[in-house]
Order: structure tokens, then sequence, then C-alpha cells
């Protein structure tokens, strides 16, 4: 019950503190959704690192770890932060050469097409509903585990979260986001950091090989059933987030590599951290209902049954962040990009019908892992074309197009045929196919170029 309470009280308090400052915040749609350029290098990587932190990758990570032990742990981290890295590259390079624009997709329509434009946007669309999506499961999981429903049902406590969420977002708009991330980024350090801690200065071992004993990376069984999906689909993640490029187009043009290089170090200390959870509640083994909540065992045991629910505030408070920044960028893409409404009330319209839409769609229980399946074979696909193009490998629009449509159509059928015929190998299959078709077919088509221009 305190779980519920203090969460609670922890989102109105900050909605109060929005409501009662940053009134100048949305004299404009620029101030409103990109602060006028003005994002600080700190906040913003601070931020970002929080925006990172999906709430579901609090129990994806765990359970990799746990299954996997540290080869597990490192494999998950290192990429997650390594794309942020990636992120900060592609866009610096597409502000030198976009110095007055705010949006990846409205620079792909004026250099490719509104076709290959519709494909970004499909690709961030998806992973904007998939945000709150996943945020509303993720509680789903800690009411689980915390026995919380018989208080009131995970359903309606995740539109409570939404509400009093999208209330102070459309208060102030992308600022909210980087406050919330940024405050985020440093409670997660200090409830991690005393974690660790008590972990590292305790009797108690937590280094190990993990359930499935994995002591090399080149371990058969752990690269065709997630070592290779994973670093593929992760290592090129980042480029998908609509949210990420939104606070890349906020900031001085200067601060961006600073600002994830930042995001990206935060996020690796934090996950990897939290993770160490999992290997010790494996190392010492501690009864578990799943390896998903591990770590959610190892906070118990190592810090007592208190900070469960400390705990449990941090991951509202989570959810809430990346669900702020999701409708952050759903609110530029739909005023500036659909509607060409450059409107501030117009774009809070928009928060508003974006989360109360993903709430009914989680109400009804409908089967996200589709659409999540869907968001990773176009995010796969479309990564080689955008990062062919900042290193000016100038490709033709109909082959970008018609290529990126057969490679998203495979990516998705092996990613289908692995979950319904519950074949981890197609996982593998999935990534690689998504990562290499396109590859092959642009080379292709730059020598079949090269030898008739000879």
């Amino acid at each position: 019950m305190e779980i519920i309470i203090y969460s609670l009280s922890f989102l109105a308090i900050l909605l109060v503190g929005f409501t009662l400052t940053g009134k100048s915040w949305s004299n404009s749609l620029q101030n409103f959704l990109f602060a006028n350029r003005s994002l600080t290098l700190v906040t913003s990587g601070a931020a970002i690192s929080s925006h990172w932190i999906w709430a579901i990758a609090l129990f994806v990570g765990p359970a990799l770890a746990y299954n996997w032990g540290l080869i597990g742990l490192l494999w998950f981290a290192i990429p997650n932060a390594l794309s942020l890295i990636i992120l900060g590259f592609i866009v610096s390079k597409i502000r030198n050469n976009y110095p007055d624009g705010f949006s990846l997709t409205m620079y792909i329509k004026e250099n490719f097409s509104k076709k290959v434009s519709a494909l970004y946007q499909l690709e961030m669309v998806i992973i904007a509903f998939g945000a709150l999506l996943l945020g509303f499961t993720a509680i789903s999981k800690l009411w689980a585990f915390a026995n919380l429903s018989s208080f009131i049902q995970p359903i309606y406590a995740s539109l409570a979260v939404g509400i009093i969420t999208m209330l102070f977002t459309v208060k102030g708009g992308i600022r909210t986001s980087i406050i919330t991330g940024s405050i985020q980024t440093l409670l997660w350090i200090a409830f991690l950091g005393t974690a660790m801690y008590m972990l590292i200065t305790g009797d108690a071992s937590f280094i190990t090989a993990g359930k499935n004993d994995l002591t090399s990376v080149f371990d058969y069984k752990f690269l065709t059933t997630v070592g290779i999906a994973y670093f593929i689909t992760i290592i090129i993640s980042a480029t998908g987030h609509g949210h990420l490029w939104q606070k890349a187009f906020s900031m001085p043009k200067e601060n961006i590599m600073p600002s994830f290089t930042i995001g990206a170090v935060l996020f690796a200390v934090i996950i990897m951290s939290f993770m160490s959870l999992s290997l010790f509640t494996f190392s010492q083994g501690f009864t578990v209902t799943g390896p998903d909540t591990s770590a959610l065992v190892g906070i118990t045991q190592l810090l007592g049954a208190g900070a469960l629910i400390l705990f449990g505030v941090l991951f509202v408070g989570q959810t809430s962040t990346v669900m702020d920044s999701s409708m952050n960028y759903m609110a530029s893409l739909v005023s500036l990009e659909w509607f060409n409404k450059p409107d501030v009330w117009f774009s809070r319209l928009v928060m508003v019908i974006f989360m109360l839409v993903a709430w009914v769609i989680s109400w009804a229980k409908l089967e996200i892992w589709t659409i999540m399946m869907l968001m990773g074979a176009v995010r796969t696909v479309m990564f080689t074309p955008l990062v062919l193009h900042i290193l000016n490998v100038k490709l033709k629009e109909q082959v970008v197009f018609y290529t990126s449509l057969v490679g998203i159509v495979g990516t998705f059928y092996f990613a289908w045929t692995a979950k319904m015929d519950k074949l981890p190998i197609f996982d593998m299959y999935s990534a690689a196919y998504g990562i290499t078709l396109p590859i092959l077919v642009y080379t292709t088509y730059k020598l079949i170029k090269g030898n008739q221009s000879k």
C-alpha cells in the first residue's frame, strides 16, 4: 500500500511544482517542444540516461543477468550504452547538414521522399506507443511482485500514473521531461549506489556465470538464443527513438556528443548496478518466482523490505518520465509534420489523446508483443540507410524504400516464427536478416552504378 501512496504523492508533488513554475515554457511551440534549443549539457545527459531506461528493461536486464551471469550483464549494458553514443554521432552529422531543422523525419522527407520518411515515422510512432504500453506492463509486474492488486488493480494504477504525468507534461512540454529525467537519474544513483556499497563491502559473492553457467561469449547456445539477436538489435536501437532525437534537436549543436556520452555513462552505471542485484540473488540461491524479478529479490534481501517500497516509488517515477518524453515526441510529430499546426494547445491535445489511446490498448489487453516485434523489425532495417546517408553514400530513393519494405516483412516473419514456434534461433535470423539484407542490396546497387559510370 505504501508504494501506491508514496508513488502518487511523488508525482503529485512534481505536478504542483511544475504548475507553480515555468510559466514562460509554453509561450511558443518551439519553446514548448524544443526549449528554444537551450537544453544544457549535464541535465540533458542525465535525462537521456533516464529515458533510455525503459521500465520494462528493469525486468528484462535482470533476467538476462540471472540466466547468463556476468557476461549477460555486460552483453545487455554495454551495447545499450554504445547505442546512445552512436545516435549522438549520427544526429551531430545531421545537425551539421540541417541546422534549422527539428526532426529526423522532416530531414528524411527533404533528402529522400515522403514514402521513406513515412517508414521512419512508423518506426518512431510504434516505439513511442511501446514506451507507454511496456510501462503499463512493467507496472503490472511490480504490482504482482508486491501483491498490490488487492488495493488497486494495476490497470487503474497505470491510468493514475498516466494522467498525473500527462497533466504536468501539457504544462511544461519538453522541459518537464528533462527535469523529471534528471531527478530520476540522481535518485537511481543514490539508491543503487547504496545497494552497491552494501554489496561490495559485504561478505557475499555476486560474481557468477548465472543459471546457464555461461563462461564464454562464444557459447553456441548463448549466441544463437540471445547473444547475436540482442547485440544487433540493442546497439542500433537508440536511432529509432523519437524522444531522443527531439532532445538532440533541442540543445546547442556542440552539446550533442557530450550529452549523449554523459547519458551513456550514467546509463551503464545505473543498469549494471541494478543487474548486479540479480547476480547476487542467483549466487546466494534466493528463491525467485522468475528471473525477471530477481533484482527485486536482491533488493529485499540486501536492504530490507523498506527498500522495496523506495524502489517502487522510483520505478513508478521512471515509468512516468519515459511517458513524459514520449508524449512530447508525439506532440511534435503530429503538430508539425502531420497537421502542420504549430500551436501549443493543439500539441497539448495530442498528448492527451496519445496517452489515453495507449492506456485503452493496455486496458483491452491487446497483444503488445506483436507491436514490439514490428518495432524491432522496422528499427533494424532502417538503421543501415541512415548510417550510409550520414557517411555520404548516395542511394536512390526507390531502392531504399522497396529494400526497406522487403527487409521489414522478412525481419518480422522471422521474429514471429521465433515467438509462435518457440524457436529462439529465429530471433537471431530476424536480427541478422534485418541488418544484412540492406547492406547487401545497397552494396550491390553501388557496385552496379559504379560499373555503369565507367
